[in-house]
């Protein structure tokens, strides 16, 4: 344990900003760290600290639920998210608003909140979603003591590209938010089961360390690493020119550098 943990500092050191779009993927464990607060205060202290630096931009935070291909209903202000629970105490934040999605929800803070939640629900990683919007402001993508791999942005690349190993299916259900019950549809581009098809991302981890673009320090002793959504996408894409599944397990035995 420590006694004092720096996030703006280690944010800075990951070439972060005050004012940038930036989603966050975490490890509440981090916060477990911080020994001068109380064990039930320590999440919501990691939080203050992080919500004071991202003072002039825009925080996300994923709320997945995955509500709609389980056949349920998805309770906008109820739902938990299935992501953990960092993602899961954010969402209950004062002032942290969450987007009506009903599949891949998230939590978000910061200047741009209403575009945020005014962003595409037909679908999940399309033009017009907050995938979408996250690319198009070049989002700083941060890992806060989670694995590369957890980078859902990177279905956003595969769905603009198309790739072979996923197809669209439609689900459906009702949105439930403030006392209103909606009918909705969302188109979701899910993988190919009868290949193996789960996301690896050691070669594209490899190609960004090796291009310079993904940036590393620590928080205590949890890593954090931030790549940026404009770089993300580009090398993402050069891989998948030389190898369709260079982004999946069916390509971890190939040679895709």
């Amino acid at each position: 344990m420590t006694d004092y943990i720096d996030v703006g500092n280690a944010l800075s050191e990951v070439g972060v900003s005050p004012d940038d779009w930036v989603l966050i993927h975490g490890n509440a464990g981090i916060a477990s760290q911080i020994n001068h607060v109380e064990p039930n205060r320590r999440l919501q202290f990691f939080f203050e600290q992080l919500l004071n630096f991202i003072n002039g931009g825009t925080l996300l935070v994923p709320a997945f639920s995955y509500s709609f291909t389980k056949d349920e209903n998805f309770e906008v202000h109820v739902t938990p998210s299935e992501v953990g629970q960092f993602s899961e105490a954010f969402r209950q934040l004062p002032g942290v608003a969450r987007t009506s999605h009903p599949i891949f929800s998230f939590s978000v803070t910061g200047l741009e909140k209403q575009a945020v939640l005014d962003a595409r629900l037909d679908d999940c990683f399309g033009n017009g979603t907050v995938f979408d919007l996250a690319y198009k402001n070049n989002a700083k993508i941060v890992f806060l003591g989670s694995e590369f791999n957890s980078a859902t942005f990177v279905h956003y690349v595969e769905q603009q590209h198309r790739v072979k190993y996923r197809y669209p299916k439609t689900f459906s259900g009702y949105l439930i938010e403030n006392d209103k019950k909606i009918f909705q549809e969302t188109n979701y581009f899910v993988r190919d089961l009868n290949i193996s098809s789960s996301c690896d991302l050691n070669f594209m981890k490899q190609a960004a360390i090796d291009s310079g673009a993904i940036s590393f320090s620590n928080l205590g002793r949890f890593p954090v690493m931030s790549i940026s959504t404009v770089d993300f996408f580009d090398l993402a894409s050069d891989l998948l020119k030389k190898d369709e599944y260079a982004l999946i397990e069916e390509g971890s035995t190939n040679n895709v550098v």
